[in-house]
């Protein structure tokens, strides 16, 4: 039953509201209130309350979430979702709704969220970012979709967004790969003796096209000098409240043996021994197969801002006419295998794809002889 009456705002306007019982609510049994205001006339009131009151018998349910709020629905959805994704996927997601979707979105009811209001959010995001803010559309889409399909919502206004292009510069369009006579640049602005873990990660990283996770997560076990092999079976990445942690690789194509070249080998084991002898001052036994190639000082995995402070030293150091992020060493490794003569299948296998061409799966074939044939023909061109 409907309370209807009158009351009087601050400016001595007189105006009428009504408050309707709708029943308790399925998850938490509380009882559920439909609230509204600012009516001309009792007349009014008593119409739009009818009207809710029918919307909450017509649709199978009781219109208790008339209250309810973005946040709520998201945090609904993602207790959820936590179950369905790796940690590391969740924990990307949930910072990035936590900072683009919740500022402006979490307090708002759902029942506020026009498709006019969603697309204004997008357009401000499509200013902010380049490429991101699509997957921000995405996310909300699916939060949207599940406000519909538990009856929170009678229409998905966020059914009818449309992304906009963003006038950002992407990624893509600044350089992040160095060429051939760059990455001798590079490399060879890095003191061998001075940075002898520096080194070795950069030219892992350029010659075996390793992702950063990839070449954190690497052990000594994952190392073969006798074969001259790098053994990629798992990688680091971030968790909930920013934890490292460390996984299987995502595709069963990111599991590989990488045939490397021997200077690069060479500058491994040279590292290797550095840090024995340096873990021995410390009262730490490196000389184990499980000991990580790349730690950090206090022989932890190395956190993802301590290469790219490496990398940002180093690209001032060689005085490199462009810089480029730490993903550019994998997008310079492919580029230069195909210089080097190396197949699709080749670079695809190397690089751990799982995506290729079918076409080429189908009738392209890398055996190992080809494979070893990659790493010499990158390593004989590159000539460093």
């Amino acid at each position: 039953m409907a309370t209807i009456r009158q009351y009087q705002t601050k400016d001595g306007r007189k105006l009428w509201e009504f408050n309707i019982y709708v029943g308790r609510d399925e998850l938490t049994n509380k009882r559920q209130y439909v609230h509204r205001q600012g009516f001309e006339s009792k007349k009014a009131a008593t119409l739009a309350a009818s009207r809710t009151t029918l919307d909450a018998n017509q649709s199978g349910r009781h219109i208790n979430t008339a209250r309810m709020t973005f946040r709520q629905v998201y945090e609904e959805w993602d207790a959820g979702y936590k179950n369905t994704v790796r940690e590391s996927t969740y924990y990307k997601t949930s910072c990035a709704i936590k900072v683009n979707l919740l500022p402006n979105l979490g307090d708002r009811r759902l029942t506020e969220l026009t498709p006019r209001i969603l697309q204004h959010q997008v357009k401000e995001w499509a200013t902010k970012s380049s490429i991101a803010y699509k997957a921000w559309v995405s996310v909300l889409k699916r939060i949207f979709k599940y406000a519909h399909r538990c009856g929170y919502i009678n229409n998905d206004p966020a059914a009818l967004l449309t992304i906009p292009k963003s006038k950002l510069a992407k990624p893509h369009d600044i350089p992040n790969f160095w060429t051939r006579e760059e990455l001798a640049q590079f490399l060879g602005a890095i003191d061998a003796e001075r940075y002898p873990e520096q080194l070795a990660f950069f030219r892992v990283l350029a010659f075996a096209g390793l992702r950063r996770g990839e070449a954190c997560a690497l052990t000594w076990g994952d190392i073969s000098f006798s074969d001259n092999t790098i053994d990629v079976n798992k990688t680091a990445s971030r968790g909930n409240k920013g934890r490292i942690i460390i996984n299987p690789p995502k595709t069963k194509a990111g599991n590989r043996t990488l045939a490397m070249d021997a200077p690069t080998m060479r500058i491994l084991n040279h590292w290797r021994v550095t840090q024995i002898a340096y873990c021995l001052s410390r009262g730490w036994n490196a000389n184990t197969p499980d000991q990580l190639v790349f730690p950090s000082s206090a022989n932890t995995v190395l956190t993802q801002y301590t290469p790219e402070r490496w990398l940002a030293s180093f690209t001032a150091v060689a005085k490199m006419a462009h810089p480029i992020r730490l993903h550019g060493f994998r997008h310079s490794h492919a580029s230069l295998l195909f210089a080097a003569g190396a197949s699709i299948k080749e670079v695809q296998v190397r690089l751990g794809h799982d995506d290729a061409q079918t076409t080429m799966n189908i009738y392209a074939h890398v055996t190992p002889n080809q494979s070893e044939q990659a790493a010499e023909k990158l390593a004989a061109y590159m000539n460093f």
